[in-house]
């Protein structure tokens, strides 16, 4: 097993999770802190949600930016929509082959575009509670 989150992170995911109902009964959330994410040393966090499973895999860049708290509120809202993802896959799979690729990256754009001002807004109000430093 890996080692533990840092105190900021374990309460800040906690707040998060109870927010947006990823401490629900049988849903399992993975968390793992990586030098590199998916191979970058520029990427803060990366989530892949299967939804359908009741479950989501977020992996944080050891070294985290100043932003720290909206970015661990931004990849636990990937994880909260992980349905709304996974129905974009299906429909975008009925659309002939020649128009996938642009529905996919129109779909990222829009939704990493919607997903950080939603976390923005909503990490101080998270926060209201202060939270503990490392």
């Amino acid at each position: 097993m890996g080692r533990p989150l840092p105190k900021w992170m374990r309460a800040h995911v906690a707040r998060c999770c109870a927010a947006f109902g990823l401490d629900a009964p049988g849903y399992r959330l993975y968390i793992t802190r990586q030098k590199r994410v998916n191979g970058d040393k520029d990427i803060a966090g990366y989530t892949y949600s299967a939804a359908r499973y009741h479950r989501a895999h977020v992996r944080f860049r050891k070294q985290q930016p100043t932003d720290r708290y909206e970015v661990v509120t931004h990849e636990l809202l990937h994880a909260a929509l992980g349905r709304q993802g996974e129905a974009v896959d299906i429909i975008v799979a009925q659309l002939p082959k020649h128009q996938r690729a642009l529905a996919l990256e129109t779909w990222h754009a829009a939704n990493e575009a919607a997903i950080t001002q939603v976390a923005r807004a909503l990490t101080p109000i998270l926060q209201k509670e202060e939270p503990p430093r490392d």
